[in-house]
């Protein structure tokens, strides 16, 4: 006695691609919120920057009157304009920007925010003893080059006289 096989039917899926997309859109994001408006009125100038307070504490810095923010290698990146200044702020804040004419607009943020934060006459690479005044001490990450299980030899110095 042979058995039949039932015959293979196609998957049926529609709308799952809309249902996907649908809920694509509605995933929480976690990140606090920025605006220039509360309650559909405008916000001055310190009060948007008092939201920023928390990531400005370390980042971006005034280098010269510019912008620099960390990049991914290790370095700084200048940020040259308020397009590159809300890119950035883009990952750190869910942005809600109104563009009517009572509002702050993003240069008018851009230009009040480079004179608010930390200033910086330049860039150092290097420790200096003392510090240089008006540097802002930054170094590449040495992570990944400097094996840590194994100490290297005559690295530091102890002030004991060697071959005694």
């Amino acid at each position: 006695m042979t058995e039949s096989i039932p015959p293979v039917r196609p998957c049926d899926d529609s709308g799952i691609r809309e249902q996907l997309l649908a809920s694509a859109h509605e995933i929480p994001r976690s990140l606090p919120v920025l605006t220039n408006e509360l309650d559909r009125q405008p916000l001055q100038l310190p009060e948007i920057f008092e939201q920023t307070r928390t990531t400005f504490a370390a980042w971006p810095k005034n280098v010269g009157g510019q912008f620099v923010v960390p990049d991914n290698h290790g370095g700084l990146r200048e940020l040259k304009n308020a397009k590159e200044l809300f890119a950035y702020l883009g990952d750190r804040f869910e942005l809600r920007w109104n563009s009517g004419s009572r509002s702050i607009t993003k240069e008018e943020f851009f230009a009040y925010v480079l004179h608010h934060i930390p200033a910086y006459e330049a860039v150092e690479l290097l420790p200096h003893w003392p510090a240089v005044p008006g540097g802002l001490y930054h170094h590449r990450s040495t992570a990944g080059h400097v094996r840590s299980d194994r100490p290297i030899p005559g690295l530091f110095r102890t002030g004991e006289p060697s071959g005694s």
